[in-house]
């Protein structure tokens, strides 16, 4: 039985058992490339799993939206969609992602600068549209993305109040 842990970026560990009474064996890269290797028992094996569970649990979980602004002062399309792709991808990377291969965005990742012909089309509206709906669409209960009520230029996420509104 072999499993790959990551324990920093770039670090490969490798936990092996290949017979019960040799325990467990753990052979580690880091990231430079230098191996090493330790035999450990079953208790210190228990307790790095206990310890990397505890470290990579936050990792695992789903991050939920704060309340507070994402864009502020600004109704331009070229700042509000790099900030709305970039609040997506920290929620649903692979929607973020589809939508900007769906509206033509450039190959290398990146937004183009913002006097680009591409920013007068149809396709930057549009996907901004797409991009807002789905940051509403994974709005916790209680919340909304969109502009702050008495002020249309700070977009965010915000609590519902009781009238519906933010």
């Amino acid at each position: 039985m072999i499993n790959v842990l990551k324990i920093r970026e770039g670090d490969d560990v490798k936990l092996a058992r290949t017979t019960p009474d040799w325990a467990w064996t753990l052979r580690a890269k880091d990231a430079d490339g230098e191996a090493s290797m330790v035999r450990i028992d079953d208790a210190t094996m228990e307790s790095i799993v206990a310890d990397y569970n505890a470290i990579t649990q936050d990792e695992h979980r789903e991050p939920k939206p704060m309340i507070g602004s994402v864009s502020v002062g600004t109704l331009r399309t070229q700042d509000l969609l790099p900030a709305f792709d970039r609040e997506l991808r920290g929620f649903d990377a692979s929607k973020a992602t589809m939508l900007f291969d769906f509206y033509g965005g450039p190959g290398n990742g990146d937004f183009l600068p913002d006097d680009d012909p591409w920013w007068t089309g149809d396709a930057p509206a549009d996907w901004l549209e797409d991009v807002v709906l789905a940051l509403e669409s994974i709005a916790p209960e209680g919340m909304t993305f969109g502009a702050l009520e008495g002020d249309g230029a700070d977009f965010g996420w915000w609590p519902i109040t009781q009238e519906g509104r933010r």
